[in-house]
């Protein structure tokens, strides 16, 4: 008799916290499936890391400084001999100014393509407003390396590759997986 009221017991338990346990166990499932994304986005960074293409070219844009200096050191330090393209907008960017900074950061896409670049890194420092349309202009051209100055010295933290500005946002991907 006592076993059939454990029994019961843990039934009962399980049928009142069923809400409770279907929704521990999706969070832990879908926790597991953005984790293997985040790692797979993680791999596919590292490998277009390391590729380089045979002709790139460094885009240097400061807005509000000049990080020319800091990038040809990098450069340097790096032995990464290439041609290194620059706008530099020494004072405070109005927003009414931000379609010339678009126009000249068009010409120094221009400019590399001119020069046959096959590759692009791209260091910025300026507005995020003018960092979107940087983005969206070297989109579908070459592989775009966008480095972050971090601790003295810069980092590549992005990568925009004609295969990846295609590929579906990393959170459409995570919810087409969800769905199945």
């Amino acid at each position: 008799m006592r076993k059939v009221e454990t029994i019961g017991s843990i039934i009962e338990y399980v049928l009142d916290n069923i809400w409770d346990i279907f929704s521990f166990l999706f969070i832990v499932w879908a926790g597991s499936k953005l984790l293997v994304v985040k790692i797979n986005h993680k791999k596919k960074l590292e490998s277009f890391a390391k590729k380089t293409g045979n002709r790139p070219v460094a885009i240097v844009i400061g807005i509000g400084r000049d990080p020319v200096a800091a990038v040809e050191t990098f450069l340097q330090q790096n032995n990464c001999n290439i041609p290194v393209l620059n706008w530099v907008y020494d004072s405070y960017l109005e927003t009414r100014d931000y379609p010339l900074a678009m126009q000249e950061i068009n010409k120094l896409r221009k400019r590399a393509s001119g020069l046959g670049a096959t590759e692009a890194l791209v260091f910025f420092a300026g507005p995020v407003e003018i960092a979107t349309f940087v983005g969206t202009s070297f989109a579908n051209w070459v592989p775009v390396k966008v480095y972050k100055y971090e601790n003295g010295t810069y980092k590549m933290t992005l990568v925009l590759d004609t295969e990846l500005a295609k590929a579906e946002k990393l959170s459409d991907a995570f919810a087409n997986k969800l769905l199945g």
